[in-house]
């Protein structure tokens, strides 16, 4: 069985990894300066981390609370250092050390959890990081890949425009 923090990890990562990636729009990206889309942002945030982790404590909603908080406010904070490969890092590291911190200080919180009273509930947080991975690797990946390459788009994009080979 994996350890506790990582159990309680588990379902907190995958959470973000879904909202972030899988439910937030190019729309809802574009158009996160305004309140209310950062509120529907971090809305999905805590609804994912909800149903992820099955909170049965007070404990357990405060930790979702404070993870909602933080994830509104690290977003917050990256809007005003534009939208290129270093805040992008800097964001979903915040993001993870957030997950991480909240693992570390309430590690019960998955043994605490409404999914731990399925007959074997093991394999679900092993499950769960699995898909976490694949999902990071494809869709965060893949936008750090995007933002690493876009400051050659003009030029690759001028060359084709003229011809030119490679």
């Amino acid at each position: 069985a994996l350890p506790e923090v990582i159990q309680t990890a588990a379902p907190l990562l995958l959470a973000h990894v879904i909202a972030d990636f899988l439910l937030q729009s190019d729309r809802m990206i574009e158009r996160k300066t305004r309140p209310a889309t950062l509120a529907l942002h971090a809305g999905l945030v805590l609804l994912t981390a909800a149903l992820l982790l099955a909170p049965t404590t007070q404990q357990g909603a405060i930790a979702l609370a404070i993870l909602t908080v933080a994830h509104a406010v690290i977003d917050r904070i990256k809007l005003h250092f534009g939208d290129t490969l270093s805040p992008y890092l800097i964001d979903q590291a915040a993001h993870l050390f957030t997950i991480a911190a909240i693992a570390f200080i309430a590690p019960t919180l998955w043994s605490d959890s409404l999914w731990t009273a399925l007959p074997d509930s093991a394999p679900l947080t092993t499950a769960m990081l699995w898909l976490a991975g694949f999902i990071a690797a494809v869709a965060a990946g893949g936008h750090a890949v995007a933002k690493l390459m876009a400051p050659y788009h003009a030029f690759w994009t001028r060359r084709r425009i003229l011809g030119g080979g490679l």
